[in-house]
């Protein structure tokens, strides 16, 4: 028996990281466990929806006649400047 050719294709070159090395990372525990404690605590609250949807259809009512008026910021930004919303600090949960 002969062997037979196989054709050999032209290897392709990897792909190639651009740019430096990525910046280092810190996790901080504590402040991670003092979240985790805050959400416990609300969980075992019951929390009332009746008066949770009433609440936010009264923001929503409140944002329409703020656009009415000719405001121009976004739903988001308008409660964070009028202090029904706060934003959020970064701190996730690993």
């Amino acid at each position: 028996m002969t062997k037979r050719k196989t054709k050999r294709g032209r290897q392709k070159k990897g792909k190639r990281q651009k740019g430096g090395a990525a910046a280092p990372f810190f996790v901080d525990f504590k402040k991670g466990i003092n979240v985790t404690k805050e959400m416990i605590k609300a969980v075992k609250k019951p929390v009332n929806v009746k008066k949770a949807k009433a609440t936010v259809s009264g923001y929503k009512a409140q944002y329409q006649a703020y656009k009415r008026r000719g405001g121009s910021k976004s739903y988001n930004s308008w409660l964070i400047d009028k202090g029904y919303a706060k934003r959020n600090s970064g701190c996730c949960i690993m």
